[in-house]
């Protein structure tokens, strides 16, 4: 439970809580979906992945496997970070994702 005391403001919205739950239900047909596309082809539209070290739902493990499959591709990984990142690190992931998008402008990846 101390784990989520951070969280617990957004998961008492109704709303948050209810698209948690459509997630959910469509997690494992979603996630094979997705695997299927891995599989076929790989992703040729540059991609930054901001993962959470201490991911508990998404593996830091994952990343590698999905980088895989990504023709440009930059992973940062944020220390003592779990799967909600931009509620946890806002400010760092806006930073992260700015600095990523201005490097893009730099390099013509057409």
């Amino acid at each position: 439970m101390r784990q989520l005391r951070p969280h617990l403001t957004v998961l008492r919205n109704r709303n948050t809580l209810r698209r948690v739950l459509e997630i959910l239900q469509t997690w494992d047909g979603d996630m094979d979906g997705l695997r299927e596309v891995l599989e076929n082809s790989a992703i040729a539209t540059p991609t930054l992945l901001i993962w959470g070290e201490e991911d508990p739902v998404v593996p830091i493990a994952s990343a590698a496997k999905l980088e895989d499959r990504l023709l440009v591709s930059e992973r940062v990984t944020l220390a003592a970070m779990g799967h909600l990142l931009v509620e946890e690190a806002p400010e760092e992931c806006a930073r992260l994702i700015e600095k990523w998008l201005v490097g893009l402008d730099a390099h013509d990846f057409r």
